[in-house]
């Protein structure tokens, strides 16, 4: 919790009132300088997958936070076109200009050419064992599956938490 006010309080004193100028920023990301952001504030970061097969191609990590359960799925374009593709080739399946990117996880938020969505450990956990669940009841059924009866795990709202949001904001600054 300290960390957390910590960081918000040091982003906003550094920010000031530049957040607009550093979210338009024309100069991507990378990977390596996203994850040494969470990693200097702390977090836990693994290893960055590379996507070379989708279209646009892009990079993603998770970030876990052990004091509070959060787990963080990081986003990294090459660039803000290849983003903002990705961003609309989501958004045509919802509405929503913050659209969901993983089952499990929250609205995603952007900056720049990166985006982050938002989930905890025990909700996955769930959604695991509900998917097990599923499964098994389709093998023991011998066809006669009755899927209302296994209840679908809901939606998340994890909204990206703003601490977060303000250490990729300080991480688009330093460029």
């Amino acid at each position: 919790m300290f960390r957390f006010w910590g960081i918000l309080i040091g982003v906003v004193a550094a920010v000031g009132g530049v957040t607009a100028h550093a979210q338009s920023s024309s100069v991507p990301l990378s990977a390596e300088q996203v994850q040494a952001e969470f990693a200097r504030a702390g977090y836990q970061v693994d290893q960055a997958v590379q996507w070379t097969w989708s279209s646009p191609g892009l990079t993603t990590f998770r970030v876990l936070d052990s004091d509070t359960d959060r787990v963080l799925m990081v986003f990294v374009y090459p660039d803000q076109a290849a983003a903002d593709t990705a961003r609309e080739q989501a958004g045509r399946f919802e509405a929503d200009q913050n659209p969901r990117l993983i089952a499990g996880y929250g609205p995603s938020q952007w900056q720049a050419n990166v985006a982050m969505v938002q989930s905890s450990e025990s909700r996955l956990r769930r959604m695991a064992g509900a998917d097990y669940e599923r499964e098994m009841a389709v093998i023991v059924s011998s066809g006669n599956y009755q899927p209302e009866l296994i209840a679908e795990p809901r939606e998340s709202a994890y909204a990206v938490d703003v601490d977060f949001g303000l250490l990729l904001t300080g991480a688009l600054l330093n460029l």
